[in-house]
């Protein structure tokens, strides 16, 4: 189907719509003035029908008083002439006609017309002659005896006829047909306008966005109705430009994603996924980064057969500025080579170099551990990093090393030089060294303090009963954590 047979039919749908509402509408509208009118004509037949009957009553009981029974046919003959009297008479209680507008009634026993309701309050009864509804009001009617006293003598009846109220009725629907039939063609007419007052711009904006989902994000959809209409077109070309920005942004961030992943591979290559072996040791690490790329470093480098180099560092911040300074800082190690024996000098020839490099407020913790395979010694040197935490899994027990050292990058050089100190221990077998970077106080949502983190510690050596286990409890709950910070672990054990 076409979007022009599309809207041609929607627009007839409208206007046959808003015609039908039209015709409820004016239904309705009929029906409650034709059942007002109903109403007000009954309620004026009840009022007229008891002020005729109570007049008569009194008029017969005058007329009986003062001897003037005659006079009482020239009242019912002037009754009579009212359209809507249809009878009039007087039922004695032996039930025989004393006085009828029915000549030939007169002395014949009543008969009583069938009855169909009745309203004792309002003294009538609803009753049917010959298949005409009529309302039969009815009183006692009193005469005067030869003692002055009232005597009842029968039942007056008026009977009112409905058909006046059905053709005042069928007068008031004729008048009213006209009136419908008028404005439900002005109606229809003004539908059809409506309908396409509302479907025109509808096809334009439809149109337009075929041509927008074709790919055209410049098409701007022009419409003029100063309606909700023209309001969603407008939305829809805001929506379209944004659109169109957001594909830019899109194409843009395609590109950079594909630069980050060539960054990812390239600290993939520079950060080693196993430690390598080294003798009377079992090293074990874990490496996340909270972005893409990160600026935790660890890394081990041999010196000779018996020695060998441990470093793990943690830029401040994160991502590709982080990743960034991670790259070059491992440039600087590779090109120190030749300090690797000498901890004490390579952490300060790393804080000449980087210092050149970082920015106010940026920093680098550095932690740097020669490691003898032979004896078991470990020199260690810190620069503000996170201390180590030493284990003993057959005596259960836990200790962190604690030593000097501010951050690469924060102070000046001989307040960094000053602080620079070198702690020797002999690890013991079965014994382990964890190094780590804050980012696993940040994963155990810990204040920084080293309370919280020994708490942590102590609560896998209880639960562990070997290096093993102890190993796998703390990468197991490493691993289950969502990252906010890049997070970095290196374990030693000797064996």
């Amino acid at each position: 189907m076409k979007i022009r047979d599309i809207h041609i039919s929607l627009k007839y749908k409208i206007a046959i719509f808003i015609s039908l509402l039209i015709f409820i509408l004016f239904f309705l509208t009929n029906y409650i003035i034709l059942k007002r009118e109903r109403d007000m004509l009954y309620e004026n037949l009840i009022v007229k029908g008891n002020s005729q009957i109570n007049n008569f009553a009194l008029y017969c009981e005058n007329a009986f008083l003062t001897g003037d029974e005659l006079n009482i046919e020239d009242y019912v003959t002037v009754l009579i002439k009212a359209k809507e009297v249809k009878h009039v008479y007087i039922v004695l209680k032996n039930l025989t006609y004393f006085l009828n507008n029915d000549q030939t009634l007169l002395g014949r026993r009543y008969s009583s017309p069938e009855k169909t309701g009745e309203n004792p309050k309002e003294n009538y009864n609803i009753v049917k002659r010959e298949r005409e509804v009529l309302f039969q009001f009815y009183k006692p009617i009193y005469q005067i005896n030869r003692e002055g006293k009232r005597v009842f003598l029968g039942m007056g009846y008026i009977e009112l006829t409905t058909n006046i109220i059905k053709i005042q009725l069928n007068q008031i629907k004729l008048r009213l047909s006209f009136i419908v039939i008028f404005l439900l063609t002005a109606g229809v007419i003004g539908a059809f306008m409506l309908s396409y007052l509302i479907t025109d711009p509808l096809k334009k904006l439809v149109k337009g966005i075929s041509i927008i989902a074709k790919g055209n994000l410049k098409y701007k959809i022009r419409i003029h109705s100063k309606d909700e209409i023209e309001g969603l077109a407008l939305e829809f070309n805001r929506m379209t430009t944004q659109l169109a920005t957001y594909q830019k942004r899109l194409i843009k961030q395609k590109m950079v994603e594909q630069e980050l992943q060539i960054a990812k591979n390239i600290q993939s290559e520079i950060i080693p996924e196993h430690l390598k072996e080294i003798k009377n040791f079992d090293l074990f690490s874990f490496h996340r980064t909270s972005r893409a790329i990160g600026g935790d470093y660890h890394n081990i480098f041999p010196i000779n057969k018996n020695e060998n180099l441990l470093i793990i560092a943690d830029v401040s911040g994160k991502g590709v500025p982080a990743s960034l300074l991670m790259s070059m800082f491992h440039t600087i190690i590779i090109t120190l080579k030749k300090d690797y024996h000498r901890p004490i000098l390579l952490m300060k020839e790393i804080n000449n170099i980087m210092s050149l490099f970082l920015k106010k407020g940026n920093f680098i913790t550095v932690l740097i551990a020669h490691l003898n395979s032979k004896t078991g010694r470990i020199k260690m040197i810190s620069a503000g990093h996170e201390y180590p935490a030493l284990i003993d899994m057959k005596k259960k027990q836990f200790t962190f090393l604690t030593f000097g050292g501010i951050p690469v990058g924060l102070f000046n050089r001989a307040e960094f030089e000053s602080k620079l100190k070198i702690n020797e221990h002999l690890l013991l077998k079965e014994s382990m060294l964890i190094f780590y970077t804050d980012g696993l106080r940040n994963i155990q949502k810990m204040p920084m303090n080293n309370k919280n983190l020994a708490s942590f510690f102590k609560s896998l050596i209880k639960t562990s009963g070997s290096s093993h286990k102890f190993r796998k409890a703390l990468l197991e709950k490493t691993e289950m954590k969502r990252y906010n910070d890049d997070i970095t672990i290196v374990g030693i054990r000797r064996t």
